[in-house]
């Protein structure tokens, strides 16, 4: 996610309001930089109450983002200096004392240094500072309490070359240390604490081969000097794709990659809507979850206003954690090792003719889980998905 600089040459701002939020931006130069800041703050609970006989409207939420940029020749020639922030909160409260309560709180800060040196080589630093805090408060309800508190902090330095042939080399390495606390109790009443603290450094690369008009391929690789878990340091994580415009007018397009992942969501295969869905460091006894994906396509342009795309893929994901469903008493393990797969195909077709614009969509796909010989279909297993998009140019 990349977010926009402020106007460097003059002062501006714009603010909205709906039934639902309401939201400004204000943005303008600096001395060899600029600046912009960002609200929005829900009034819903205020304005829909009037709709519903004074009944409560209990979500609410606010967000605030700042970005700074600096760069002056004067000072360090070819540079630029990022300081920027993200903060936001949301709360699910009922004026009943009765009903449960949801809170979440998410803040950020960072800096990067952007570098270009005479030879056509790209230097960024970066350095970031995270936090969430999110809990369920069950009040009278039979909803399990629950806290999660994460914080992550980052710093990065990659390094990417551009050659005459347009051929981009790309590498990095980075540093991460991260705590995460989980505290929550099972409808058994055994007690759940899934907290820990963590770091690990890895490192990465990639070649993006750009000098044909008609074939590009990206290949690259990152691996973990040492993991967040126990079991997740030295495997690597190779991944590539590749584009080849055989035609004019088709081209075909595949990937495939290997991903680790050491952090990762808990959810309760029992609720029917997750509103909570809190993240922990896998547990040492389980070995990080790993997702193989498969994916090819082909984009055929059958006439200068009409495109079609279609694409299959698959995922296979191993030791993917699972909230123990056996587990009664407070010292067994609270999440076992599963697996799933994922696969299906997806069509999309657009027409462009000024001044129309029309999309449609379909998906047609396949979701399950495997956990000690017991297959099931988890809840976000969808099997059609179809999507409509008109838009007319008023000029």
């Amino acid at each position: 996610v990349v977010s926009k600089d402020g106007n460097k040459n003059r002062f501006g701002g714009k603010a909205s309001a709906s039934f639902l939020t309401a939201k400004g931006v204000i943005e303008g130069p600096l001395p060899n930089g600029s600046f912009i800041f960002t609200g929005r703050k829900s009034i819903s609970d205020k304005i829909l109450k009037k709709f519903l006989n004074d009944q409560t409207v209990p979500i609410d939420f606010y967000d605030f983002s700042f970005k700074l940029n600096y760069s002056s020749p004067d000072i360090w020639h070819n540079a630029k200096f990022v300081l920027f922030g993200f903060f936001s909160g949301d709360k699910l409260d009922y004026d009943d004392p009765t009903r449960e309560k949801y809170y979440w709180k998410s803040n950020l800060i960072g800096f990067e240094w952007l570098q270009i040196y005479d030879v056509p080589v790209y230097s960024r630093i970066a350095a970031s500072l995270s936090q969430f805090d999110g809990e369920i408060v069950p009040n009278l309800t039979t909803i399990k309490p629950m806290k999660n508190l994460i914080n992550d902090f980052n710093i990065s330095v990659d390094f990417n070359i551009v050659s005459d042939s347009k051929d981009e080399i790309g590498l990095g390495l980075n540093l991460r240390v991260v705590d995460t606390q989980l505290k929550t109790k099972n409808l058994e009443g055994a007690v759940t604490d899934l907290s820990r603290f963590s770091g690990n450094f890895s490192l990465y690369g990639k070649y993006k081969m750009l000098r044909f008009e008609n074939f590009g391929i990206d290949a690259g690789a990152r691996i973990n000097i040492s993991g967040l878990t126990r079991n997740g340091s030295f495997i690597p994580e190779p991944r590539v794709s590749l584009n080849y415009r055989f035609l004019p007018f088709i081209s075909f397009k595949a990937a495939w990659g290997i991903y680790l992942q050491e952090v990762a969501t808990v959810s309760d295969e029992d609720e029917v809507i997750s509103v909570f869905e809190p993240w922990v460091i896998i547990p040492g006894y389980l070995n990080p979850s790993k997702g193989i994906q498969y994916s090819a396509g082909v984009d055929m342009d059958i006439s200068e206003s009409i495109n079609l795309s279609v694409e299959g893929y698959f995922k296979l994901t191993q030791n993917l954690p699972i909230i123990n469903p056996k587990k009664y008493y407070d010292f067994e393990n609270d999440l076992v090792s599963g697996s799933g797969e994922a696969y299906g195909l997806e069509f999309l077709l657009k027409y462009a003719n000024s001044p129309f614009a029309f999309t449609a969509a379909y998906a047609l796909s396949w979701a399950y889980k495997e956990v000690d010989n017991y297959l099931y279909y988890p809840k976000y297993d969808s099997r059609h998905a179809v999507n409509f998009f008109l838009e007319y140019s008023l000029g």
